[in-house]
């Protein structure tokens, strides 16, 4: 019986160590179970954090994109205002370029019965349809005065020049101004000593009455001309083959 009960007391004594084995393992497995919830609420706060930045740099990104994609929408309407404007200023530049072509042509016509006659020596007190008189015996075409209209020098744009001020005559019909200009040409120049101007002798000019720009165009041609060896350097005539040219850009391709 004693013996017995030896046994049961040791047996109990063994599962108590057991329990206190197993209380210390469960212990110790509740202090990792601590550790890792503790690790996992972590983890969670980490990724809870990461996932707030992550969505605040998409917001980012979405915003940036819709300032982006507005900024481009802006742009797009400010080219299409600056093209449709740029439309409308061609529009009015050509409309500016045909008037001025129509005032510049009209100018010219203005002019179609007139002589531009240069470098005669200025003189107080003369008498220019004495010396248009001169000029017609000089080149074999008298000129009667009733057909001078009108007869005066102009100024020169830029008051230092001190070369003779040119003679404008406006005759009464352009074809009488173009035989005087024939007759000129015919008597191969003209110079001051055959119209009684003293002094040293000098070429007198005569041409067409052109306008500024049409001068400018003139002087071009001359020089083309002579750079490329021409000939002559001719008006566009009617019912003749000559190079029209009415612009310097026409130069570039004469032929």
């Amino acid at each position: 019986m004693t013996q017995t009960l030896s046994k049961i007391s040791n047996e109990i004594t063994t599962v108590r160590k057991d329990l206190d084995s197993l209380s210390v393992t469960t212990n110790g497995l509740k202090d990792e179970m601590s550790v890792l919830r503790l690790d996992q609420t972590k983890l969670e706060t980490h990724v809870s954090r990461i996932e707030s930045t992550i969505s605040q740099d998409i917001n980012d990104i979405k915003q940036s994109i819709e300032f982006s994609s507005q900024q481009q929408t802006s742009f797009d309407k400010r080219l299409s205002d600056l093209e449709s404007n740029s439309k409308s200023y061609k529009l009015i530049e050509e409309k500016a370029n045909s008037l001025e072509l129509k005032m510049n042509n009209l100018d010219q016509q203005s002019r179609h019965c007139n002589i531009e006659i240069t470098n005669v020596p200025d003189k107080r007190g003369e008498n220019l349809t004495l010396l248009i008189d001169k000029i017609g015996l000089a080149i074999n075409f008298p000129i009667p005065q009733k057909e001078i209209i009108a007869i005066h020098r102009v100024p020169h744009m830029q008051s230092d020049n001190k070369t003779p001020k040119n003679i404008i005559v406006k005759f009464a019909s352009h074809t009488l101004r173009n035989n005087i200009l024939s007759a000129y040409r015919l008597a191969k120049g003209l110079n001051t000593d055959q119209l009684g101007i003293s002094g040293a002798s000098h070429r007198i000019y005569m041409n067409e009455h052109l306008i500024m720009n049409k001068k400018l165009l003139f002087r071009e041609c001359r020089s083309f001309a002579k750079e490329h060896q021409f000939q002559a350097c001719l008006g566009q005539k009617r019912n003749n083959t000559y190079a029209r040219v009415r612009h310097i850009a026409d130069l570039q391709n004469p032929i």
